[in-house]
């Protein structure tokens, strides 16, 4: 099969312009309730891979760059980035499971053995869509890719993109089954691609076709780039990208009272959460979150962590912890002091007026979830009690 004639960047441009119009504004994702099935395979997917990376081969000597994502997170954070474009819950699970199968692959699994792991930790929609992807005839014809959908929906690309990698004999060919059907086949290309990649390492730079992929030359200093930043030389990046600010400077602009107020604030500090002083931290609320309680929020990364003398606990977790509660503000998804309402205001204030250290300090709650009502009744009190 050859290429497209036309440059690859011409038949997708116009395909993300509701994605890049919905980051722009700063929106949540496309309505969990519209019938948009088209909008929800449709780009989610393939922008999760970078999460997943726990290596990274670049530069002349071929270093390996660990990741700044630990292993715990990856699910919670594909889940949080394809929210910012996607709203129904199945085109976000769907995200998360193929990021955790990218995962798994680039610890040394094998496609299937790593879609069997993680296909029971999801929803029917998305749990179905990955053994439909196993157990459809591995024969790469084009009749059997098309009764697993047209890759218009989320769970159908997931399908198809499983079912193409375990047909591939190389990159080129299952590139080929991924693409050889009538339906969305952009999009199942590049989320094939993503797993291709990692199963057929260094043939995708040398491909024949790469020469014809616009912007080949951006790409690869955005991939050196990414490469650099995951290694903490940030220094020389900020002049070509204006909006990123390097950790070590956010620390002091960010303390004030509802400052965690935009999107990008709120970015800022998720990034942190994976330092040493909150890792523990990080993957202690990160398991709450698993029981299926309710919501647990994370500590907040510009708090002591585990290097703190004091924990102040307060009583529950209110709206504004919680980063999908419908309050009409932006939820932080974190037990901060810097939260945008008044009681961590109130906190916040009272913690400078009596000059404790915030290094010092850790804050919690004595029950862990916000489950969408700040009522508590005895069994929401006896359940948590044995988590502290």
């Amino acid at each position: 099969m050859a290429p497209p004639k036309r440059g690859l960047s011409h038949s997708v441009a116009k395909r993300s312009k509701s994605c890049l119009a919905l980051l722009k504004g700063q929106h949540h994702g496309i309505d969990a309730d519209a019938d948009d099935g088209e909008a929800l395979g449709r780009q989610v997917a393939p922008l999760v891979a970078p999460i997943t990376a726990r290596e990274m081969l670049c530069g002349p000597c071929s270093e390996p760059l660990i990741a700044f994502v630990a292993e715990h997170r990856v699910r919670d954070l594909a889940m949080e980035c394809s929210a910012l474009t996607h709203g129904h819950p199945t085109g976000q699970e769907a995200a998360a499971a193929w990021a955790l199968i990218l995962r798994s692959l680039a610890d040394g699994d094998g496609l299937e053995q790593a879609a069997a792991t993680h296909a029971h930790s999801f929803g029917a929609e998305t749990r179905d869509a990955i053994l439909r992807g196993l157990q459809t005839p591995a024969d790469g014809r084009p009749e059997t890719t098309e009764q697993l959908g047209g890759g218009w929906t989320a769970e159908e690309a997931l399908s198809i993109a499983i079912h193409a990698c375990r047909c591939a004999r190389d990159l080129e060919h299952g590139l080929i089954v991924a693409v050889t059907h009538s339906g969305d086949s952009d999009s199942t290309g590049a989320i094939a691609g993503n797993a291709l990649g990692l199963m057929f390492p260094g043939q995708a730079r040398s491909h024949r076709w790469a020469a014809q992929v616009e912007c080949r030359d951006l790409i690869g200093r955005m991939a050196m780039d990414l490469a650099m930043a995951m290694s903490g030389e940030m220094d020389d990046l900020v002049t070509r990208y204006p909006g990123a600010l390097r950790m070590e400077d956010n620390r002091t602009p960010i303390d004030a009272p509802r400052s965690l107020n935009s999107l990008t604030a709120i970015a800022t500090r998720r990034a942190m959460l994976d330092l040493p002083h909150m890792a523990p931290l990080t993957a202690y609320a990160a398991k709450l979150r698993a029981r299926n309680i309710g919501t647990a929020p994370d500590f907040d990364p510009v708090d002591g962590g585990t290097d703190a003398r004091l924990l102040f606990l307060m009583e529950k977790p209110g709206p504004m912890t919680d980063d999908r509660a419908p309050t009409g503000k932006i939820g932080a998804g974190s037990i901060s002091r810097d939260n945008d309402d008044p009681t961590a205001e109130a906190v916040f204030n009272f913690m400078r007026q009596v000059r404790i250290p915030r290094e010092d300090t850790v804050l919690w709650n004595v029950i862990p979830w916000w489950n969408g009502t700040r009522n508590i009744t005895p069994s929401s009190i006896c359940c948590p009690s044995s988590q502290l």
